[in-house]
């Protein structure tokens, strides 16, 4: 799979330019495909990747409409189409990327729940009793699905933290 989209949305299969399928599309087609592809990887990921009508003209005129769903590249949806992410025969035509940074990047804690966290911990580290340097802890880390709710959040020195790193 080669990256497409400048935002890492969509992965297209290598294979794809040379798709015997895609030979027989228009150029104009076959681009209108890649960036209703890319379009939706960027908006419509929660939407099952429909591309909806209002935006098809974005990208696509009657024919070329007419040509990707006879090869199967787009299918009739309910207020739009979706591209399959494989042709007839299920060789792989592209994948979902992964999320773009800035959706992945988490809220900063709230200052009234940080507050709430170091009186409930009485203010020290909950580890070596330090009162300097303090630091929130992911009881289960963040990167390990834990969340933000403060049953998960401890109070811990910068040195303990440090220590303690992604581990549970």
């Amino acid at each position: 799979m080669s990256k497409m989209s400048r935002d890492g949305a969509v992965l297209l299969s290598n294979r794809l330019f040379g798709h015997p399928e895609a030979v027989e599309l228009r150029p104009s087609a076959f681009a209108g495909w890649v960036r209703a592809l890319c379009w939706a990887g960027k908006y419509m990921r929660e939407h099952d990747w429909l591309i909806p009508d209002s935006a098809t003209r974005m990208f696509f005129n009657k024919r070329d409409i007419a040509s990707l769903l006879e090869i199967g590249w787009l299918v009739e949806a309910e207020g739009g189409y979706r591209p399959p992410m494989q042709d007839r025969r299920g060789r792989d035509l592209w994948r979902p990327g992964p999320r773009p940074a800035a959706e992945l990047r988490r809220k900063k804690i709230p200052h009234r729940v940080r507050a709430l966290i170091y009186e409930r911990d009485g203010g020290a580290c909950v580890t070596c009793g330090s009162t300097d340097r303090l630091t929130l802890d992911h009881i289960k880390p963040f990167s390990h699905g834990g969340s933000d709710e403060p049953d998960n959040l401890q109070t811990m020195c910068l040195p303990c933290n440090s220590r303690k790193g992604a581990r549970v």
